[in-house]
C-alpha cells in the first residue's frame, strides 16, 4: 500500500514536472516572437488568410501586425516610409515601387491568377475566341497587367489598339458597364473577372493565351528590415509553408475569409482557389519554375518584361533593373533549415 502510495505520488510529482517545462517552453517561445508588420489588401492570397485565421504566423515564431490597405499606392508609401515590413502586391504595383526607387526585395511569388486574370465578354457580345475583338468595345484597366494582356492579344491578332473601341475604367465601373451593355468585354483580373462570370460573362482568354506566364501576385520586403531581421523573414516563409499545408488538410477557414474580404459567395471564393495555382516553396526556386526566384529564365525575366512594357507605355519614368531586386535567400534558408 505504501509502495501504491509512492508510485503514485511520484507519478504525480512527475506530471507536474513536465507541465511546468512545457508552460515554461511556451511562455519562452511567447516570449521570442519576432514583431512583423504585414501590409495587406483584399485579394485572393489564400495562405495569408489562413495564415491569419489558423494563427498560423504566431505559430511560426512571428508576432503579426496587420496593416490593412485597399489599393496599391498607399500600400507602396507605407513600404518607402518604413511603416510596414512586408506585404503582397499585384505584380504592377511592385514593379511600379520598383521604378520610384523604393527599396524593397521580391521575396516570393504569391499565387499566379494566371487563369483568372482573363477577358470576361458579354454572352451577346459575339466574342467568341481573340479572333473576334475587332471592332468591339473592350475595357481595361492602364497600368496593370491586364492592360499588357490585351495588348499582347491585339498584336497577336495583327491588330493595334485603333482597331477596337477601348475604355480604360477603374474596377468599380467595370460591372455596371458589363451590365448595362457599355462595353462587349473587359479584361481584368480576380475576383471581378468571377463576378464577370456571375453576370453571365464568357471567359474568352486568360494571361498564358497571350504569352503572360509568370505570378501576377508576389510577396515584397523592405530591404532593410530583411538586413535587419533575416530570421523574422526566415519564419514569415514558414509561416507561408504551414498554410500551404492547411489549405490542403482544410481550405474551408481561408475560402470563408477571403469571401468576406471580397464580399462574394463562399462558391465564388472556393472556385478562385480551385482554379489558382499557389506555387510550393520548391517551386519557387526550382529551375524549371516559370516564376522561380533563381533560375535566370524565371520570374527576373517575366517581370523584366512587364517592367520594359510599362516603360514604354510611359506608365513608370525609370526603368527598373528587375534582377537586383529578387531575393530568394528567405524561402532558400527556410527550406535549408526545415
Amino acid at each position: 500500500m505504501v509502495k501504491g502510495t509512492r508510485g503514485a505520488l511520484l507519478k504525480r510529482l512527475a506530471n507536474t514536472v513536465l507541465l511546468a517545462v512545457c508552460a515554461a517552453s511556451a511562455g519562452a517561445q511567447a516570449q521570442n516572437l519576432l514583431p512583423i508588420r504585414i501590409g495587406w489588401q483584399p485579394s485572393g492570397e489564400f495562405r495569408f488568410f489562413v495564415a491569419q485565421e489558423l494563427k498560423l504566423f504566431e505559430k511560426a515564431g512571428v508576432k503579426p501586425d496587420y496593416i490593412k490597405f485597399n489599393a496599391g499606392p498607399p500600400t507602396l508609401a507605407a513600404l518607402k516610409s518604413g511603416d510596414i515590413d512586408v506585404s503582397f502586391l499585384g505584380s504592377a504595383p511592385a514593379i511600379a515601387g520598383l521604378a520610384q526607387g523604393i527599396d524593397y526585395k521580391i521575396i516570393m511569388p504569391s499565387n499566379e491568377g494566371l487563369a483568372l486574370s482573363a477577358l470576361v465578354a458579354r454572352p451577346d457580345s459575339g466574342i467568341r475566341s481573340l479572333q473576334d475583338i475587332k471592332g468591339k468595345k473592350i475595357a481595361s484597366a492602364k497600368g496593370a497587367s491586364t492592360y499588357m494582356a490585351l495588348l499582347k492579344a491585339l498584336d497577336l491578332q495583327k491588330l493595334t489598339l485603333n482597331d477596337i473601341q477601348f475604355f480604360d475604367l477603374p474596377v468599380p465601373s467595370m460591372i455596371p458597364a458589363f451590365n448595362s451593355k457599355s462595353v462587349d468585354a473587359i479584361w481584368v483580373w480576380s475576383p471581378w473577372s468571377s463576378k464577370l462570370q456571375a453576370e453571365n460573362g464568357r471567359i474568352v482568354a486568360a494571361m498564358k493565351d497571350v504569352q503572360i506566364d509568370w505570378a501576377q501576385q508576389l510577396w515584397v520586403a523592405r530591404t532593410e528590415w530583411l538586413d535587419k531581421q533575416p530570421e523574422a523573414a526566415r519564419r514569415l516563409v514558414r509561416a507561408i509553408d504551414f498554410a500551404s499545408e492547411a489549405l490542403k488538410k482544410d481550405p474551408a477557414p481561408a475560402v470563408k475569409a477571403v469571401a468576406t474580404q471580397l464580399a462574394i459567395p463562399i462558391a465564388m471564393a472556393q472556385e478562385i482557389l480551385n482554379t489558382d495555382h499557389y506555387p510550393s516553396l520548391h517551386e519557387m526556386v526550382s529551375s524549371t519554375y516559370r516564376s522561380s526566384l533563381t533560375a535566370p529564365n524565371g520570374y527576373a525575366r517575366g517581370l523584366q518584361e512587364q517592367a520594359e512594357f510599362m516603360y514604354q507605355q510611359k506608365f513608370i519614368s525609370t526603368l527598373p533593373d528587375v534582377r537586383k531586386a529578387i531575393d530568394p535567400g528567405p524561402v532558400q534558408t527556410y527550406l535549408n533549415s526545415r
